[in-house]
Parts: C-alpha cells; structure tokens; sequence
C-alpha cells in the first residue's frame, strides 16, 4: 500500500520489454514516466523510484542513460533527463523472449498469456518486497 510507505520513496515498476523501441507504446511508456515523476516530485515532494523491466538483449542502450536520453529526444522529442537521472532504473528480465508472438505458431494469445504469467512470477519472485505499485504495460 502506496500511503503506508512513508519512510522512503515510492517504488513503481513497469514491465514493459520493449522500453526501446520506436513504437506508440514507448512513446506512452515515457510520457507516463515523466508524468509520475513531476506528480511525485512537484506535487507530493516525495521520492519516486521507477523500475523498468526490460528484455534483456536491450543491454546495449543500458550502458548509460545518455544513451538512452538521446534515443528518447531523437525519436520521440522528449527530454527526460532529469527524470531519468533521479528516478529510473532499469532491469532485465530472463523470461521476456516468452512473450514473443513469434514463439507460438498456434494458440498465440493463450501462450502469451501463460507466458506473462511466468514473466510475472520473475518479478514478483525478485522484487515484490521492493515495489509499492507494479504497472503491465504488455498489452
């Protein structure tokens, strides 16, 4: 529970695998990060810690977030540098090639399902003690 959490920051993952790509649903997934670390920062002045849970052949633009600055401004036009600075962090996940579509020949959307299932117990698994908010973005 969020407003039991008063001795330290407010702990959001986000599963979103993809957190790289070019796509509409990046776009949202970082204008939805900025959105919750102006609302906590500005409006609550509280600390916000968001975790964003990736698949991980993303490696190569975790290296450093000016990698990551720089792709978001150039695809996307947004500037999240101080958001990014003070509240994200980004972690891998092993069982993220389970959401693949291409994985299924038959019965895709069931084993999709099955598969975030998995996904969700490696979260919950790692980070379950560490997270007051868990966001799937997945779709």
């Amino acid at each position: 529970n969020v407003s039991q959490n008063t001795n330290g920051p407010v702990r959001i993952g986000i599963l979103h695998p993809d957190a790289f790509g070019g796509g509409g649903g990046e776009r949202v997934l970082w204008i939805l990060i900025q959105t919750l670390d102006k609302f906590y920062h500005q409006n609550n002045h509280q600390r916000v810690r968001i975790i964003v849970f990736v698949k991980s052949e993303n490696n190569q633009f975790l290296h450093s977030f000016d990698s990551v600055r720089s792709k978001l401004e150039s695809q996307f036009g947004l500037n999240l540098s101080i958001s990014l600075e003070r509240s994200v962090r980004f972690e891998y996940l092993r069982l993220c090639p389970v959401l693949e579509p291409n994985q299924y020949p038959v019965c895709t959307l069931l084993l999709q399902f099955l598969g975030g299932a998995l996904v969700a117990l490696e979260i919950a698994s790692l980070y379950s003690s560490q997270l007051d908010i868990f966001i799937d973005t997945t779709g």
